[in-house]
């Protein structure tokens, strides 16, 4: 959210039960997930940080490691929306209340 002015910089965190599921979602006002690279984004060395020159500067090691968390719980999923209401991107995670 580096590009988004400070005073308009917004995140929502949200936690829901869905049936046997817990729904958490983080939504933020930053720039986004360009279309086309909602699945990409979490294969290891897919970055989208880059500096003010364009340099991608990331590892692409975070959302790798986040979605390999996630998968080993029962039931463990994570995606992104590229867009959402608040101009951002917005990532939900769904766990099994119960890891048997």
């Amino acid at each position: 959210m580096t590009k988004t002015n400070p005073l308009e910089r917004k995140i929502r965190i949200k936690l829901s039960q869905e049936a046997d599921l817990i729904h958490l979602s983080f939504a933020d006002s930053g720039i986004g997930v360009s279309k086309g690279m909602e699945n990409e984004i979490f294969f290891p060395t897919v970055s989208t940080k880059a500096n003010e020159r364009g340099d991608i500067i990331g590892t692409g090691m975070g959302l790798s490691i986040v979605k390999g968390f996630v998968e080993s719980y029962k039931q463990g999923k994570i995606s992104v929306d590229n867009k959402c209401d608040l101009n951002g991107a917005q990532f939900h995670i769904w766990v099994s209340l119960t890891n048997q």
